[in-house]
């Protein structure tokens, strides 16, 4: 019920937030607004305010949309219409959306440095670091852990096996602690051992028996894993630390993103990094279980996102209607209402498509 909870709300904010900069940029630029709506149709009521945008309130609690005037008649150049304004205030607008998706994204990740995350460290325990444990990255199909009921983002407090204690926050101040706990692990091979795991804000017990023969590269264990402590920003500096780490994620997610397109044109498949609606409930369902602070970072990452998928140059995007607005600058004048109305929808047509597809592929991979 909570994931639920939190899908619904996380979807919403980030649509919201996405179409309040439309709707802000907008009224800016001096573009009349209609309709500003929270949820999507059909209307359960609404209410105009002076200016006469209705604001309405719908059933489905999915997100949001804004409803500008003369936004799809190229044709309609009628004062305060979108089409009669100039090419910068109509690239604005279209972009406003993305930018605030960015701009939403870069405030959660500066909260989060106040906060303070879990975060991984390489050496000694950072000064003034706090909760150190060994997380979870990853676990082997069919491992002792996986059969233990261990998941990723677990953090290891303690192993405990025939009267021996490996204590991480004691090793973790060491630089080989990763060393001493595999080296512990791997004494214990055949022997049951007791792990004292924290899975956000619970703390569980479980038993495992190490492998005496692993296939290679996973461990007696079977776990991929890291050094990790919650590490605070002072507040002074969580600013440019949270503008440092959006430019890095919105690196890392722009090559990622062009790596899926070059692996769709030249292999002609779908990358397995690659996730639709599935994955994301899957992926929000194990956030949950985190804690607030992760589900922020989450929500910071899909805001980023979405703000890179929309800007894309392809039909039905904010992106492809930049270019359509870049080649009516080249033209000298716009294309046939006709023509971008059917690119339009055939690009629509192709990302329900598309998200049919992943869907599919991920109802595979998880169930």
């Amino acid at each position: 019920m909570l994931t639920t909870i939190v899908i619904i709300i996380t979807l919403a904010v980030l649509i919201l937030v996405h179409e309040w900069g439309h709707y802000v940029a907008a009224k800016k630029s001096g573009v009349k607004v209609e309709e500003f709506g929270f949820g999507f149709p059909p209307r359960l009521f609404g209410k105009r305010n002076k200016e006469g945008v209705l604001f309405s309130f719908n059933l489905i609690p999915l997100g949001g949309f804004v409803k500008i005037f003369g936004e799809n008649d190229s044709e309609q150049k009628e004062p305060g219409s979108f089409a009669a304004q100039p090419a910068r205030k109509r690239a604005l607008i279209l972009a406003a959306g993305v930018l605030m998706n960015v701009l939403l994204a870069y405030l959660l990740l500066t909260a989060v440095q106040v906060v303070g995350v879990q975060s991984g460290f390489e050496g000694e325990l950072p000064p003034g670091a706090s909760n150190p444990m060994i997380t979870v990255i990853d676990v082997a199909k069919g491992s002792p852990a996986e059969l233990a009921g261990i998941q990723a983002g677990d953090g290891i407090l303690q192993i405990e096996s025939q009267g021996q204690i490996f204590l991480t926050s004691e090793a973790l101040g060491r630089k080989d602690a990763l060393t001493e706990f595999r080296n512990f692990i791997e004494a214990q091979a055949g022997k049951e051992i007791v792990l004292q795991i924290r899975r956000g804000n619970d703390e569980l017990v479980v038993s495992a028996t190490p492998r005496i023969d692993p296939p290679l590269g996973e461990g007696a264990l079977g776990i991929g894993m890291l050094k990790t402590a919650l590490i605070r920003t002072p507040w002074y500096k969580a600013p440019w630390e949270g503008l440092k780490l959006t430019g890095r994620l919105l690196s890392v997610f722009i090559g990622a993103i062009g790596g899926i397109i070059k692996e769709a044109f030249t292999t002609g498949t779908l990358s397995e990094s690659l996730t639709g609606p599935v994955g994301i409930v899957k992926i929000t369902a194990q956030t949950v279980s985190l804690g607030f602070v992760f589900i922020l970072q989450l929500v910071a990452i899909l805001s980023l996102n979405i703000a890179l998928i929309n800007i894309l140059p392809f039909p039905a995007l904010d992106g492809g209607r930049l270019l359509f607005l870049a080649i009516e600058k080249l033209r000298g004048k716009p294309l046939k209402r006709e023509v971008e109305q059917w690119a339009n929808a055939f690009g629509f047509f192709l990302l329900i498509l598309l998200m049919i597809f992943v869907t599919i592929k991920d109802i595979n991979r998880f169930f």
